[in-house]
């Protein structure tokens, strides 16, 4: 029996360490498209925080793609 409880000990470690380590952080991603559905490249996207105001800043890429890591 004691093994049993050490085992299980031991694999509740491991989740909550696990679970422990996740982030903070998000992103946006997507498409940049014109009202025929048409992609836009070299669009410019921004995102401005509500709590702070910093803005973070991008471009589309040639396929209308754009991400914002890290937010």
């Amino acid at each position: 029996m004691p093994r049993l409880t050490l085992a299980t000990l031991f694999v509740c470690t491991l989740v909550l360490s696990s679970a422990h380590a996740q982030s903070t952080f998000g992103s946006i991603r997507g498409t940049v498209t014109d009202v025929t559905g048409a992609v836009i490249a070299g669009a410019s996207i921004s995102a401005q925080s509500l709590d702070d105001g910093a803005e973070r800043k991008t471009t589309s890429a040639d396929s209308g793609e754009f991400i914002l890591e890290n937010l």
